[in-house]
């Protein structure tokens, strides 16, 4: 029996580590496309097809990034999605994310970041300035308590975040603060549309808990939740939206959005437009 419900616990949740994959480092170029700004890698590719079915070992408590405290949480979150800025693990520099560009005032007390255009979370529904302001008004909540709150006060104050216009985003700290720009990666751009509900009726501490259904759970990464069976499976399924799309000539003459992770759709065995060892079926 003991034997058993080991291996019910090695084969229960087979998802997250994927997330390390998916956010390589490699050299990335802009490219636009029926006014979409999204991010173009050219990563080495790696093989096509099959399932990839990953082992964590303990369920996620939460797919809500504000609150998550336990790895295994942090871990599917990381897949499903994504931050302002990106810390480049290789280069150690940081690299636009879905900001495309930023500045920081003569005084670095303001950093003004600039949205990627055209970006949509995984359930379609476009992202703006005021998601990056509610997400972050979230995260600077007392009430809330986040793990993550101490990391936004600077000069022992939070840092004021202001909507510019619907793409551009001003955040201003008491003081100067040099690592400033890396403040942004780990700090995952949240749907308002989804979650505002919650949060002024006081029920977010319970948002995006494990019960929910798919269909309430949208974010930016490069998948999306598809199912949850407790004890059993978490499955991934890859997001239609994603920003961030292959290089590979074949792929992008077939699909412009072709993701860098997955072959193109339609095409069984295509050249391979994939990054790491991916699996031609969306499902993880």
């Amino acid at each position: 029996m003991a034997r058993v419900r080991s291996r019910k616990a090695i084969l229960a949740l087979g998802v997250a580590i994927i997330c390390s994959w998916c956010v390589a480092p490699g050299a990335s170029a802009e490219w636009q496309a029926d006014s979409e700004q999204l991010t173009v890698t050219d990563n080495p590719v790696g093989h096509s097809g099959g399932r990839l079915v990953l082992a964590l070992r303990s369920e996620p408590k939460t797919l809500n990034p504000v609150l998550a405290q336990d790895a295994a949480s942090q871990e599917v979150i990381r897949c499903v999605t994504a931050d302002l800025i990106e810390i480049n693990r290789k280069t150690q520099k940081t690299e636009s994310a879905l900001a495309k560009s930023w500045t920081v005032s003569r005084d670095g007390k303001q950093y003004t970041l600039h949205l990627r255009r055209g970006i949509r979370f995984s359930d379609g529904q476009p992202l703006t300035a005021g998601d990056v302001v509610f997400s972050f008004h979230l995260y600077l909540d007392e009430e809330i308590d986040s793990p993550q709150r101490d990391l936004l006060i600077v000069g022992g104050k939070p840092i004021a975040v202001e909507k510019i216009d619907s793409d551009t985003v001003r955040f201003t700290l008491a003081q100067p603060y040099a690592a400033a720009d890396r403040l942004f990666d780990g700090f995952a751009i949240l749907p308002r549309h989804l979650l505002e509900g919650a949060y002024r009726s006081g029920d977010f501490l319970r948002a995006w808990n494990m019960s929910m259904p798919p269909s309430q759970f949208a974010g930016l990464g490069p998948f999306r939740l598809k199912e949850y069976v407790p004890g059993e499976r978490l499955v991934l399924e890859r997001n239609p939206y994603y920003w961030k799309a292959s290089s590979n000539a074949f792929c992008r003459s077939r699909a412009p959005r072709c993701p860098p992770y997955l072959p193109p759709p339609g095409r069984a065995s295509p050249p391979p437009c994939s990054r790491g060892t991916y699996p031609e079926s969306p499902e993880l």
